[in-house]
């Protein structure tokens, strides 16, 4: 496989209507007007996969899907905003910088883990952990050359989220895998989110 697609949706049906997902940019939080279904199904004819719902814990966190345990459940930012406002300690710098446990995101957790919260940093070294165990599942899976990610890891930035990461996944790939493995930050760094949503945006148009 040289391809593998995560796909954010909701559910948008109206009461008492049968379900109908829709894809979502920016972690699920923007709607798109494309069908889910019918969009899986043309990156699954592609030959992609849902590398998103590999399990990563057992039982697990509940995901979006119905299922638990799935990577995107501890590593995608709706989830792990999720969490954050579940577990922020009310007196610590990062709700600090949030307004509040109940305002955390992923980038107050970058921001307070930089300036040295013991309660930021530790989500980061929760982050990266389950980040590594699924670059290992695909790393024995695919044996790719490279993973290119963005958004929370590029805010992150090396010492947070990369040099860690990098060392987590050595320590649990087989050398032969790993050597070649590259881990690096999307080159399009802050602006990928947007770009990501307009090329959604385009290909809608295009279909149209």
């Amino acid at each position: 496989a040289n391809l593998v697609v995560a796909i954010d949706a909701r559910d948008v049906a109206g009461e008492g209507e049968p379900s109908r997902w829709e894809v979502c940019t920016h972690g699920g939080r923007r709607p798109t007007g494309i069908d889910a279904v019918d969009w899986a199904a043309r990156m699954a004819a592609a030959g992609a996969g849902e590398v998103g719902h590999i399990p990563v814990e057992w039982p697990g966190e509940t995901c979006g899907c119905g299922m638990r345990g799935c990577f995107e459940s501890y590593v995608g930012g709706r989830s792990w905003a999720a969490r954050l406002q579940r577990v922020t300690p009310p007196g610590s710098d990062t709700a600090r910088r949030a307004g509040g446990p109940e305002h955390v995101r992923p980038e107050h957790v970058v921001e307070a883990a930089r300036a040295g919260c013991a309660f930021a940093r530790s989500e980061m070294e929760r982050f990266t952990d389950y980040l590594a165990r699924g670059i290992v599942t695909l790393g024995f899976l695919l044996d790719p050359s490279i993973v290119v990610l963005g958004t929370i890891c590029v805010a992150a930035g090396e010492e947070l989220c990369f040099a860690p990461l990098r060392a987590k996944v050595r320590a649990r790939l087989w050398s032969n895998f790993a050597q070649h493995l590259a881990i690096e930050p999307a080159a399009l760094g802050d602006e990928l989110p947007a770009r990501a949503g307009l090329c959604v945006a385009l290909e809608a148009l295009a279909e149209r």
